[in-house]
């Protein structure tokens, strides 16, 4: 393999482990999670082969993303609600990652995601379809 080749394969590996982590905490804490995991290895495929996406609640989107970004995340495109609005970050191959904040300043007042960013190591949701789970595994706000 090339320089660039075995960068990008390592790179893969990292990223790799970072989601088996953040799947990992989801399951230590969450028990239906672990049920349905369960169930789902007895039938030979596990949780992961089934994700959605997952969710991040933050204050700042763009900082939340960096670590993301730099395993080959794509912003693919912005969507925004009453108060709040989320970015879609997309890799082949990968489950998408929604990334929310509260709009800043008065837009943003009566949005559930500050008080969700707090009170939560991670506000890290996963979602399987029909299904949404949260892990809380520390990470940048």
């Amino acid at each position: 393999m090339k320089t660039h080749e075995l960068k990008s394969h390592q790179s893969d590996q990292d990223l790799e482990k970072l989601l088996r982590e953040y799947v990992a905490d989801f399951l230590a804490n969450n028990t239906a999670g672990r049920m349905l995991d369960e169930m789902l290895r007895k039938a030979g495929i596990g949780i992961r082969p089934i994700m959605d996406h997952l969710t991040f609640r933050t204050h700042n989107i763009d900082r939340r993303a960096e670590e993301f970004v730099r395993y080959g995340f794509e912003h693919a495109e912005t969507l925004e609600y009453t108060n709040w609005f989320a970015k879609v970050y997309r890799r082949e191959g990968y489950p998408a990652l929604f990334i929310d904040q509260a709009f800043p300043g008065e837009r943003g007042k009566g949005s559930i995601i500050p008080a969700w960013v707090e009170n939560s190591a991670t506000g890290t949701c996963i979602t399987l379809p029909c299904w949404s789970m949260t892990s809380t595994k520390p990470s940048p706000r």
